[in-house]
């Protein structure tokens, strides 16, 4: 019989610890990461959401958590409020319904880890995109400086 899990602070605290490792990898090897043809993105933050919510299955405050998550990652690092905030809980939800079908053994994490980038990447261009047309088009309705 195992004991159910108490220490509740620990996935923010690993939430915010990969935040910052997540900006700080950012800016130390920007110069290998940022390039003209393509960019890296060192997403730790989300990897450390997928791999916090897979593990811990009883915790009803993930999605709370990651909803805090996102919203704090989107004001310290992005500065398009809401589109991580948005995303991050979206996908911590969907993880949480597949979660019992999935083995808790590194090989099926790491291939959930991966399916999770590509997805929430692949959103997170969709609705950057999305954001960049509708601005576009309010740029002529804004006063010029």
């Amino acid at each position: 019989m195992q004991k159910p899990f108490q220490k509740h602070w620990i996935a923010p605290v690993f939430l915010l610890v990969a935040m910052i490792v997540d900006g700080v990898i950012s800016q130390v090897f920007a110069q290998w990461l940022l390039h003209p043809n393509y960019t890296a993105v060192p997403e730790l933050t989300l990897l450390m959401l997928v791999m916090l919510t897979i593990l811990l299955p009883d915790e009803n405050w993930m999605v709370a958590i990651a909803a805090i998550t996102g919203l704090v990652f989107d004001s310290f690092y992005t500065g398009i409020l809401g589109i991580n905030a948005l995303l991050m809980p979206l996908v911590v939800y969907v993880v949480q319904q597949l979660t019992p079908y999935i083995f808790r053994s590194a090989l099926f994490i790491g291939i959930m880890d991966i399916i999770t980038l590509t997805l929430f990447s692949s959103a997170d261009f969709v609705m950057n995109s999305f954001w960049a047309i509708q601005m576009s088009a309010l740029r002529p309705l804004l006063p010029s400086t």
